[in-house]
């Protein structure tokens, strides 16, 4: 599974809801799920400020889910 850092926001399983990803290595992360049918871990950030998220930035439990479509802006 892919894991992405996400910044205030909580998702919860089986809720369809759009995620704006900013970071660069979030946004390959991304992309790799969508070309190899991958599911992603949306993991919560405990603080929001910090740009390159450690495993010690981030909460344990984090939700699991599959990309549904891409929009490019």
């Amino acid at each position: 599974m892919i894991l992405i850092p996400v910044k205030n926001m909580v998702l919860f399983p089986g809720v369809v809801m759009p995620v704006a990803l900013g970071r660069k290595k979030s946004l390959e992360a991304a992309k790799e799920a969508i070309a190899n049918g991958r599911k992603v871990g949306l993991l919560l950030q405990k603080d929001p400020s910090i740009e390159n998220p450690g495993p010690e930035d981030l909460y344990r439990v984090g939700t699991q889910a599959s990309i549904v479509r891409e929009i490019k802006s």
